[in-house]
């Protein structure tokens, strides 16, 4: 699952060293906050997904992951318009 956020952010703040050079202020704060949330949810997901995949949920989990995952697209999809890179 690749999220459009995360490449513009490492677009437009990596390092050559891997960090990121995010400015130092609220909105660099809220910056590594978003990271760290996607990042998160990424790797939720892709547990959830191997658990579901040894047959370690019941439908109705199934289904709340389903949501989960629809939700996740819906919210990077809305966040594709606002890229660095479409802006120049």
């Amino acid at each position: 699952m690749n999220s459009v956020f995360l490449e513009n952010l490492h677009h437009a703040y990596a390092q050559t060293d891997g960090t990121y050079a995010f400015p130092n202020s609220r909105e660099g704060d809220m910056l590594k906050r978003a990271k760290l949330e996607i990042e998160s949810l990424h790797a939720a997901a892709a547990d959830s997904l191997k658990r579901a995949r040894k047959g370690r949920y019941t439908a109705a989990e199934l289904m709340d992951v389903a949501k989960s995952f629809d939700a996740l697209e819906s919210l990077l999809a809305n966040t594709q318009d606002d890229s660095p890179r479409s802006r120049g």
